[in-house]
């Protein structure tokens, strides 16, 4: 189970926030100022768009001041390929 809420410390919250803030900045982009066009899923998920995000992710918590090392585990993190399993990776079952 995923920790939630006051069980992540303040800097791992923004990260998250940074990191899903940035699916939607790459959604928006695909729109290409089309705001009744839906963009290629590609252009806002996938390994791609995770890179990106967790890239993004990394750089705030750099900013925040955050230990390397715990900014390099977030990278370390794509090896799992976190988005190809069934599911929107959120549910708690």
């Amino acid at each position: 189970m995923r920790p939630y809420g006051s069980e992540l410390p303040i800097e791992e919250r923004a990260g998250i926030l940074a990191h899903e803030t940035y699916h939607a900045e790459l959604y928006r982009r695909a729109q290409n100022g089309n705001p009744h066009q839906a963009p290629p899923k590609n252009a806002y998920s996938g390994e791609r768009a995770e890179t990106l995000c967790v890239a993004y992710q990394c750089d705030v918590l750099r900013r925040l001041g955050l230990d390397e090392w715990d900014v390099h585990r977030q990278v370390r993190m794509l090896e799992s390929k976190w988005w190809e399993a069934p599911g929107d990776g959120w549910s708690l079952s």
